[in-house]
């Protein structure tokens, strides 16, 4: 059977969060239940299917969850790809449901989320992803190893981008935090790189004598013997400028 996929609906979301209150009362109130897949990114063609992820707080909670939902239709699918995420799906007009239980932690669930919010604030790469998607689905020719596999490559690049993004401002922060510090602690009017690194060492390695018996010069650099000038030296260096 030909892999179907469809255009995005607009009703997508409304749809989800109508399914959302549904399965909440199934399982529990307190479980995070989050849109995911195609289904949830604007303007991406899916397969017709919602796909869901709960995180529930334990596995007995899981179990339970299993039996409620067993009860209302859905269908389980035990953890076909090895994630520590059950699969349950339900038939459902005019979209199915594909709903995936997991534990807090989840590092499959957290990938899809990672993804999920990527392609939401890159239009250029949901553009990419659903040529990619139409032509797999064409290529296939139903063999769904093929379908899935194909993606794995772009799938991969999107999580290694969505995690850069997520570190880079980490990183400026935790610069500013030590320049704020450095800042404080020795003093604003620093005029030299030098000077600061110098500065800096002696009150980090409590020198016996001030810095008005021992001025601060410009020629002087930090002696390599000493862990904490080495450590000042990497984190005050004139960084280079970027590559063009």
């Amino acid at each position: 059977m030909p892999i179907r996929l469809v255009d995005y609906d607009p009703d997508w979301p409304a749809l989800f969060q109508s399914r959302r209150t549904a399965i909440a009362t199934l399982l529990d109130h307190s479980a995070y239940i989050q849109h995911v897949g195609s289904t949830s990114v604007p303007g991406l063609c899916a397969k017709p299917k919602l796909d869901i992820d709960a995180v529930l707080s334990t596995n007995d909670a899981r179990l339970f969850a299993c039996a409620r939902l067993k009860e209302d239709g859905y269908v389980f699918h035990g953890d076909p790809y090895g994630a520590d995420r059950w699969l349950f799906t339900k038939n459902e007009t005019p979209y199915g449901t594909r709903l995936y239980l997991c534990l807090p932690g989840n590092a499959a669930h957290r990938e899809r989320i990672l993804f999920r919010d990527y392609l939401r604030s890159h239009p250029e790469a949901v553009e990419a992803y659903a040529a990619l998607k139409r032509r797999l689905a064409t290529e296939a020719q139903g063999d769904w190893n093929h379908y899935i596999g194909g993606k794995s490559d772009f799938v991969a690049d999107i999580l290694l981008r969505s995690l850069a993004e997520q570190q880079q401002p980490t990183k400026v922060i935790k610069r500013r935090l030590s320049m704020d510090w450095f800042t404080t602690t020795v003093g604003a009017n620093v005029p030299t790189h030098a000077q600061r690194i110098d500065r800096a060492r002696a009150g980090w390695c409590q020198r016996s004598r001030s810095r008005a018996e021992r001025p601060p010069r410009a020629d002087r650099q930090p002696s390599s013997s000493c862990p904490c000038s080495r450590a000042l030296a990497d984190l005050f260096r004139p960084q280079a400028a970027p590559l063009s």
